[in-house]
């Protein structure tokens, strides 16, 4: 038989981990240790059977979740003013954003803020089973309109229930504001533009002004070569 050797090319060489010993001892020493470790398992399970249980009932039964815990992403639409910001952060791209401008003397009326409601809301959806539950969209939110409720209890044996439209405009609603926005978007850049202001005149010179001739400066004779170098002897060349 030929020798083991690793890849290194050393042998391999086998060491007994156990004395031998007689087979039926062997088999004696397997059963006592089998009947002892079973000893010692039986002998953990029966102090915690005397103990308070740390599990609780669940679903009957539920634990406090701390406030500051990240679950389901909430959108009160009402605050919302359509700034795009959780859409941009939210690293996944769960959340969709569909807005459309007011049309020419449209008032949209105040948010609950007191701000003005800039954009309509067309649609606004977040697929809630694709969420990391970063809450990368809470911390951008300029009118804290996004924020995380402790309710953890959204398993379904349907997908489409965990996408989640917050928009208070339907289908058709919505497919109507985005085409007029379009529509206005259109028209604006197809409308001439403006002729281009005329220049402003320049102010009249008074009558009695005298103009003030630009100062010329009189070029002086250049000096001769002789008269600027000095000779050997100090003297002029």
């Amino acid at each position: 038989m030929a020798e083991m050797r690793t890849a290194l090319g050393v042998p391999i060489s086998h060491v007994e981990t156990k004395p031998k010993r007689n087979a039926f001892l062997q088999w004696f020493f397997e059963v006592w240790e089998g009947f002892t470790t079973t000893l010692i398992g039986m002998g953990v399970t029966g102090r915690h059977f005397f103990r308070k249980p740390v599990t609780i009932q669940y679903p009957h039964e539920n634990l406090d979740i701390p406030a500051v815990s990240r679950q389901r992403v909430h959108v009160d639409i009402d605050l919302c003013g359509g700034c795009l910001q959780c859409d941009k952060i939210c690293p996944p791209g769960i959340i969709t954003i569909v807005t459309a401008r007011p049309t020419a003397g449209e008032d949209l009326g105040v948010r609950p803020n007191g701000k003005k409601r800039p954009l309509h809301l067309a649609e606004f959806t977040i697929d809630h089973s694709k969420c990391l539950y970063c809450g990368l969209c809470t911390t951008v939110c300029n009118d804290d309109a996004i924020y995380m409720i402790p309710d953890f209890h959204f398993t379904t044996n349907d997908r489409s229930t965990l996408f989640t439209n917050y928009s208070k405009y339907t289908s058709v609603e919505r497919d109507q504001l985005v085409a007029a926005a379009a529509a206005e978007k259109a028209a604006k850049a197809a409308a001439p533009k403006p002729p281009p202001p005329p220049p402003a005149p320049k102010p009249a010179v008074a009558a009695d002004a005298t103009p003030v001739a630009d100062a010329k400066v009189e070029a002086k004779p250049e000096e001769p070569f002789s008269d600027k170098c000095p000779g050997p002897d100090g003297g002029q060349a």
